[in-house]
């Protein structure tokens, strides 16, 4: 999942100051029942994250070239698709599942075969979809704890229990017998795309957050409830906008994501 996996409701022009301070607000029906042991497995992520993921990252972004970069994004949303089209139908979201395959079609004749955006260049974006949101729409509502997972990051048990189930029920898997070390190259990539385009965004949210768990727990929250109305109704979520076609859900969620 893109809690891990995560699209955010973006703000041009927002410091990150301001965001801090938006996103440190109370947040109505935050339900962090186990937050000693979540702050543990954050700090554990925090230190793969500065060690490991954040530095590889900042490698990426310096020696591969933004085009080829864009061009590994636009191949892993290509890889994503079936996933996203199997809980958009779960969901009877068929319009939106239309639109998904319309872009897909586009991408597949007009971008090398999906290694290219070429319908995101033409102002069709991405959609994202998880099982986790299928969940939330088929009523599973409330009694949804936070929790944090070991290097996925921000999560709840519903979006934890969704992460299982695409595990193993990914229509990726049953299309494409891939093998372990192409699974987790695939995992790596994932994670080292996603990181890489949050560099600056995570470190002023971390240098200007007087709590930087609470700060994303909230942002978290906030940015599930809006995924699942697809952004209809509600106040958008504080978050900058982040340069290229990207959905930003991740944000929150790539800075913990090693194995995502």
């Amino acid at each position: 999942m893109k809690a891990t996996g995560l699209a955010l409701a973006m703000c041009l022009g927002m410091s990150g100051a301001a965001m801090a301070q938006q996103a440190a607000a109370p947040l109505d029906g935050v339900d962090d029942p186990h937050e000693s042991f979540n702050r543990d497995i954050f700090e554990f992520n925090q230190v793969i994250d500065r060690n490991l993921l954040k530095p590889a990252a900042k490698v990426y972004e310096d020696v591969v070239p933004e085009f080829i970069r864009g061009m590994v994004n636009a191949f892993l949303t290509t890889l994503a698709t079936p996933l996203v089209l199997g809980n958009e139908l779960l969901q009877g979201e068929f319009d939106r599942a239309g639109y998904t395959v319309s872009r897909t079609v586009v991408n597949l004749v007009m971008g090398a075969g999906g290694i290219i955006d070429a319908a995101g260049s033409m102002g069709v974006p991405a959609h994202d979809e998880d099982f986790g949101q299928t969940m939330a729409v088929w009523g599973w509502t409330n009694d949804n704890p936070y929790l944090v997972l070991p290097l996925l990051g921000p999560s709840t048990v519903r979006d934890g229990i969704g992460i299982g189930v695409e595990a193993v029920f990914s229509p990726l898997g049953y299309m494409y017998d891939m093998s372990l070390a192409e699974s987790i190259g695939k995992q790596g990539a994932t994670a080292l795309d996603k990181r890489s385009r949050y560099l600056t965004q995570l470190e002023e949210l971390e240098k200007t957050s007087l709590d930087f768990y609470a700060t994303l727990r909230s942002l978290y929250l906030q940015k599930r409830r809006d995924e699942i109305r697809n952004g209809e109704g509600g106040e958008a979520v504080p978050i900058p906008e982040i340069t290229m076609d990207f959905d930003g859900k991740d944000m929150i969620t790539a800075q913990t994501t090693a194995l995502q």
